[in-house]
């Protein structure tokens, strides 16, 4: 968590500082058990200073293990690329559909 923070925009954060969020979002994946078991990006796209990536994910918690789908909506700030929402569902993507 320390390490992606840095790669948050202050809105994804819910205006908490980079320190408090990580606290808060660590301490809410130890309650669950999260663990990430692999995951593979399956789209992405870039225009101008926005991207968005598409990940399938495998996860385990402490109600099982699932498979699912995650939206990284980027934008870039200087050199970087910084995650701005983060969207998570069970449900098939078209990804032709999700656009920037």
């Amino acid at each position: 968590m320390d390490e992606i923070a840095d790669y948050t925009t202050p809105s994804f954060r819910d205006n908490k500082p980079k320190s408090v969020w990580v606290v808060d979002t660590w301490k809410s994946l130890q309650d669950i058990q999260f663990e990430r078991l692999n995951s593979s990006v399956i789209s992405s796209e870039v225009k101008d200073d926005k991207a968005i990536v598409i990940v399938e994910a495998k996860i385990k918690a402490v109600a099982g293990e699932v498979t699912q789908k995650e939206i990284f909506y980027l934008i870039k700030q200087g050199d970087r690329w910084l995650i701005d929402e983060l969207i998570v569902t069970d449900e098939e993507i078209d990804t032709d559909r999700v656009k920037l």
